[in-house]
């Protein structure tokens, strides 16, 4: 049996470091990610409009950022999509109104 010994290794030095820089709600962290998807997709597929899928708060504010820089990021150049868990717990909400007054 060989025994190894941890001399026989150099030892690393690292860290675990954010993601990104600032916190994902900011209006500049997903301005960043909008630009990185829409090279990506440029990239792969040039001429296709790139489409965002987002939960409810990224979903507002990215609809803020298309209608602020519509040259840059409006809706004729990217297509937001809400997420579908907040989609279904609207469609959840709007059958219980319905059953609710059916009697």
């Amino acid at each position: 049996m060989q025994t190894i010994l941890f001399s026989d290794f150099e030892v690393t030095i690292g860290s675990l470091l954010p993601l990104f820089p600032d916190d994902s709600k900011s209006v500049a962290m997903i301005r960043h990610a909008m630009c990185v998807v829409k090279q990506a997709v440029h990239h792969l597929n040039p001429g296709q409009v790139p489409v965002l899928t987002l939960d409810q708060p990224l979903f507002a504010i990215a609809k803020q950022i298309q209608w602020n820089w519509p040259n840059d990021y409006g809706e004729d150049k990217f297509v937001m999509l809400l997420g579908g868990l907040h989609l279904e717990m609207a469609s959840l909400a709007t059958i219980g109104d319905l059953l609710d007054g059916s009697g």
